[in-house]
């Protein structure tokens, strides 16, 4: 069995059932709650107690349970979309284009259409245990005869489509389903605690971008489009459409306080339910550093196969599990400075450090090729010299499609009207390089805090023959980072973008990985066979010249 099937079919499914399990009895807990708080108080603050004592047990009748049922069912589909469309790398659009194609993606229509759905039937859900007015769309008429269309439910539920559409918008186009992971993570009661506040609020309300001024505009809005609206739903109902909706219902006060408290209460759900997921989904994982013997599933749920698995989020657990490993584990730091017996090889070290390298030196060439064309194109040219002229000559040059292509859309960026949608956004390739730094940030502090700790617990020599290469390594990434560039952002730093504040994280774990490594090696470290300029550069960590 793969590591990465072996994963998602005994980690990650219970992971998210769990989550979803909490997530179904939070949102049956807060019906209950919304219910006797505006059932049961008011009939208590009239002295009608056995009004209330019926509003307290009505919540255990199969009439009320039955309502918890689609609520339950709606976010057994979000966690179903959240497992298939979650991200750990934020996305980072490179040219306006790029926006648009991905919203005409055939999955991303569709969930344009359930999502803004969904959250229209909660909304009006929650606005059923405000207040009877909006329990049914479908209403008697005033004269009696037949059913009419009721304005007010309907207003409610197209309130809730546009905020299911605005949530749909952030998951997709702003990184909503992006699962971040603590660096300390906290048990699962504190980091619940954590979140129920009011920045939880207030997170919710700005991610979906809600506010009083947005519910008045989306109610201006249905004035001008509930006509056809209220047609439609009607004809398809076969029911009457009864009074018309007009902008002096903008001053019902009863029913904007309701509309705007169902919409806090669901967006409050949706933001918590992307905690829960993340919450869970990033519960630590310790992996072995060996196998067991003769356990074929043991064999592939190793830490060194995790560190080179596909699946990112997999990646990301076995990176974090290296940087615990090497900063506060002794006993499995004993275990990779191990050696086989018989052999005398150090496989649990090398399988350890070449993937780790691996990682730093690939996204170093990767920012060296980005910002230093000149640097790289060294190994092209090298790698070019191999090649018959002879046989270059003989190629024809043709014209391909693509490059028509290419040279057609290079005319077009001429135009203004072009040119958003077709010019490199700034910054976009280095921030999309660096939205995916956090397993090379761990790297780097793993390999620190291995070497620093070899000092006094690597008994055979095992790290001294790789020390070279990982200070090398280093110190070549923090070259070309020093190059990139630093970006300046004039927000707080709760809104900082995330490959922002990976790029001031990785910064500061390269300067501390390398003060690490001489703050114990000392001058010993003039010792180590490196290059002129990485010996100046590591010279100026021992004199604590780098801040």
């Amino acid at each position: 069995m793969k590591v990465e099937e072996f994963y998602e079919k005994r980690v990650l499914l219970g992971q998210y059932m769990t989550a979803l399990c909490c997530m179904i009895f939070m949102q049956a807990a807060l019906c209950t709650c919304i219910y006797w708080a505006f059932s049961m108080v008011p009939a208590l603050l009239q002295w009608e107690v056995s009004a209330a004592f019926d509003h307290l047990i009505i919540v255990a009748y199969p009439s009320f349970l039955w309502r918890h049922i689609l609520p339950s069912i709606i976010f057994i589909f979000f966690t179903r979309f959240h497992a298939r469309n979650y991200s750990v790398y934020g996305w980072v659009p490179e040219q306006g284009w790029q926006y648009i194609q991905r919203l005409l993606r055939l999955s991303t229509l569709f969930h344009y259409i359930i999502i803004p759905s969904c959250c229209s039937y909660l909304v009006s859900h929650y606005a059923t245990l405000v207040s009877n007015r909006f329990q049914s769309l479908a209403i008697p008429c005033p004269d009696g005869d037949g059913h009419c269309l009721n304005n007010d439910t309907l207003f409610v539920m197209f309130v809730g489509f546009v905020l299911g559409f605005r949530f749909a918008t952030h998951y997709h186009l702003g990184n909503g389903g992006l699962v971040t992971f603590d660096v300390v993570q906290p048990g699962k009661v504190q980091s619940f605690k954590a979140k129920f506040n009011l920045n939880l609020v207030k997170e919710a309300l700005h991610s979906n971008s809600m506010s009083v001024s947005t519910l008045l505009l989306v109610a201006l809005a249905y004035t001008l489009v509930g006509a056809t609206i209220r047609s439609f739903v009607a004809s398809t109902l076969k029911i009457a459409e009864g009074d018309g909706w007009t902008p002096w219902m903008l001053l019902d006060l009863p029913l904007l306080l309701a509309v705007g408290f169902s919409i806090l209460v669901v967006a409050s759900l949706l933001q918590l339910f992307i905690h829960i997921m993340r919450i869970f989904v990033t519960e630590p994982i310790e992996f072995p550093v060996t196998s067991l013997d003769g356990d074929d599933e043991g064999n592939c749920w190793i830490l060194c196969q995790g560190l080179v698995a596909a699946l990112p989020i997999l990646q990301l657990h076995a990176f974090r599990d290296l940087h615990w490993l090497a900063a506060s584990d002794p006993a499995r730091r004993a275990q990779v400075f191990e050696i086989s017996e018989p052999g005398g090889h150090p496989r649990n070290w090398q399988d350890l450090v070449n993937p780790t390298l691996n990682i730093v030196r690939k996204f170093t060439e990767k920012l060296r090729k980005h910002n230093c064309p000149e640097e790289s194109s060294t190994t092209t040219a090298q790698s070019s010299t191999d090649v018959n002229k002879n046989e270059v000559a003989k190629v024809p040059t043709i014209t391909t499609v693509k490059e028509k292509v290419k040279q057609v859309l290079h005319g077009l960026k001429q135009y203004p009207v072009f040119c958003f949608f077709l010019s490199n956004l700034p910054e976009a390739t280095n921030r999309a390089i660096f939205a995916e730094a956090q397993p090379v940030l761990w790297a780097i502090q793993a390999l620190g805090d291995l070497v620093a700790a070899s000092y006094t617990e690597d008994k055979f020599g095992v790290v001294q023959r790789n020390t070279a290469d990982i200070i090398t390594a280093i110190l070549e990434l923090q070259q070309v980072v020093e190059k990139v560039g630093r970006v300046t952002i004039r927000r707080s730093e709760a809104q900082v973008p995330h490959d922002v504040q990976l790029r001031r994280a990785l910064r500061l774990a390269i300067k501390s990985s390398l003060y690490s490594i001489t703050n114990v090696f000392k001058l010993s470290v003039r010792d180590i066979s490196l290059s002129a300029d990485h010996q100046k550069k590591l010279s100026s960590y021992l004199e604590f010249k780098e801040s």
